[in-house]
């Protein structure tokens, strides 16, 4: 699979949704398979969420973390959730959210177990360790690796936006949107920028505009759609993707829940992809960089 040939295909459908798969499970409707064991009540769950998303998801984010709660079982239950949405999904990228990040060896050890054990399209990065570091997980072609911006959760500014000594003023977000580009990588290189600040995503979009940005933060953290939306498109009115995961999964927590996870989905993305459309209109596309 090409990914970002896949995500292309999603556009031109209208189609900007991530469904993220965290999946938890203190949160099932407790009338799902009462009795059963925690693994086949979580894949069921998993399964219908994808089934009823499926027309509608450009892409799915298992959260590695996740999986790893439930040790061995977690893993087993993250190949299955993987092979439910080849299934289920076959045109939707998979994006293993796992912030990977360390020394060449050990992430040619991750890459080789998130691109060849599980075979997903995409992985999160964390880009501390700079780009020579991350190399390991930029050689594989028809990927999308999406690496780490601008966060939404609270304090990320503690270094996110940190102001780098240069002529433009630019914080350490600004330079990781810039840098990506110097970057020796056999695939396009993806952003993951927080949708609680569309001015921050506008100055990204401004320094890569060549690169698909992924958009969390919008749902159970209340960021911006609209501004997000309006801020990350590109000149083609694509190139970006959101994603919700709490506020979809649970939308409902009865015997409902996967019809409340498609209208969810539904409507946000009907949202999203509007905003997108009157993207001329977005007062922050007048405003300086």
């Amino acid at each position: 699979m090409d990914a970002l040939k896949n995500l292309q295909e999603s556009w031109r459908k209208g189609n900007f949704l991530c469904a993220g798969l965290d999946l938890a499970e203190e949160k099932l409707p407790a009338s799902l398979l009462p009795g059963k064991s925690r693994f086949e009540r979580l894949a069921t769950f998993a399964g219908q969420i994808i089934e009823a998303t499926s027309e509608i998801a450009a892409a799915y984010k298992p959260n590695l973390g996740f999986f790893l709660q439930y040790g061995p079982e977690g893993l087993q239950l993250l190949e299955d959730v993987v092979a439910q949405v080849r299934e289920k999904a076959p045109k939707a990228i998979l994006i293993l959210d796992g912030k990977f990040g360390d020394i060449g060896n050990t992430n040619a050890a991750y890459a080789r177990y998130a691109y060849g054990k599980l075979g997903v399209d995409s992985v999160t990065l964390n880009p501390y360790v700079g780009g020579q570091a991350l190399k390991e997980f930029l050689q594989y072609e028809g990927k999308l690796p999406f690496v780490l911006c601008r966060t939404s959760n609270e304090g990320a500014d503690e270094l996110q936006g940190l102001t780098i000594t240069n002529s433009m003023g630019d914080n350490l977000s600004d330079k990781v949107a810039s840098g990506i580009a110097s970057w020796k990588t056999a695939s396009p290189i993806g952003l993951v920028a927080g949708a609680t600040d569309p001015f921050a995503i506008l100055n990204i979009r401004s320094r890569a505009p060549e690169s698909t940005i992924l958009l969390p933060g919008i749902g159970a953290q209340a960021g911006d759609l609209v501004g997000a939306a309006q801020a990350a498109a590109n000149e083609e009115k694509v190139g970006v993707i959101f994603n919700v995961s709490r506020s979809m999964l649970y939308a409902s927590n009865g015997s409902d829940f996967a019809e409340a996870a498609y209208v969810y989905a539904v409507e946000t993305n009907r949202q999203f992809a509007q905003a997108i459309s009157e993207r001329e209109n977005f007062g922050y596309l007048n405003s300086e960089i």
